[in-house]
């Protein structure tokens, strides 16, 4: 009894040890697809500046026929990186969600094995916690979706308004450049403070969880002690308690003396057998005279 229940507790452990690091894999991966949409929103959104800055800008006196040639080309370039964008989009949502099919898959697996042994209800209310982590998940995930493709949609109309040019300063040229440079370096340095800011609360976050670990797994060798000794003790005291009914029962039956009753008896059973011996060699002296 006692070696099965050890593996069960260790299988419980095993078990919540792989639900762990199944958690921290999946918290891992939606980070990193936060990080991904935030830089695309971010490159949507200077995208849209560079172009509104091209739409206005001056340019030298040629025939209309080059200017034309040169907006389209660059009408073109940025579609193409707007394509680009999308399909890098695309290709990584569908190896995300290979990958967790084929978790979900390792998952039922494991599930019907554990439930053909036995059926646990511990797991059932980790189940109910996911579920509400997940639906404020992707609640986020859609809102930046949404986000995503109306910026995408600025970015196509922009591109097919024609409008007059009006003739300006140099000055407003060079401001709005360094405008923007300005942009992009305060965007990169957020960028970089927030990536060191999750790196900090990752390891937080893996130090405290290894704490929790090694006090559950204390606890339950404290817990299996326990467990332990208070059956040796029970499986003594049933043991003493049957011993004692035995002692009642049989004095009930047969008195206190029936030590001396049976030691008795077995004297008598050989007082006997010596008197049949001695009558054998009366017969054979008979029988010589």
């Amino acid at each position: 009894m006692q070696e099965e229940e050890e593996e069960e507790e260790e299988e419980e452990e095993e078990e919540e040890e792989e639900e762990e690091e199944e958690e921290e894999e999946e918290e891992e991966e939606e980070e990193e697809e936060e990080e991904d949409r935030k830089i695309i929103i971010i490159i949507l959104i200077i995208i849209i500046i560079i172009i509104i800055i091209l739409r206005r800008r001056r340019r030298r006196r040629r025939r209309r026929r080059r200017r034309r040639r040169r907006r389209r080309r660059k009408d073109r370039i940025i579609i193409i990186i707007i394509i680009i964008i999308i399909i890098i989009i695309i290709i990584r949502r569908r190896r995300r969600r290979r990958r967790r099919r084929r978790r979900r898959r390792r998952r039922r697996r494991r599930r019907r094995r554990r439930e053909k042994k036995k059926k646990k209800k511990k797991k059932k209310k980790k189940k109910k916690k996911k579920k509400k982590k997940k639906k404020k998940r992707e609640e986020e995930e859609e809102d930046r979706k949404i986000i995503i493709i109306i910026l995408i949609i600025i970015i196509i109309i922009i591109l097919r308004r024609r409008r007059r040019r009006r003739r300006r300063r140099r000055k407003d040229r060079i401001i709005i450049i360094i405008i923007i440079i300005i942009i992009i370096i305060i965007i990169i340095i957020i960028i970089r403070r927030r990536r060191r800011r999750r790196r900090r609360r990752r390891r937080r976050r893996r130090r405290r969880r290894r704490r929790r670990r090694r006090r559950r797994r204390r606890r339950r060798r404290r817990r299996r002690r326990r467990r332990r000794r208070r059956r040796r003790i029970k499986s003594n005291q049933i043991k003493s308690n049957q011993n004692q009914i035995k002692t009642f029962i049989s004095i009930l039956y047969n008195g206190y003396s029936t030590e001396k009753k049976k030691k008795k008896k077995k004297k008598k059973k050989k007082k006997k057998k010596k008197k049949k011996k001695k009558k054998k060699k009366k017969k054979g002296t008979s029988f010589a005279s």
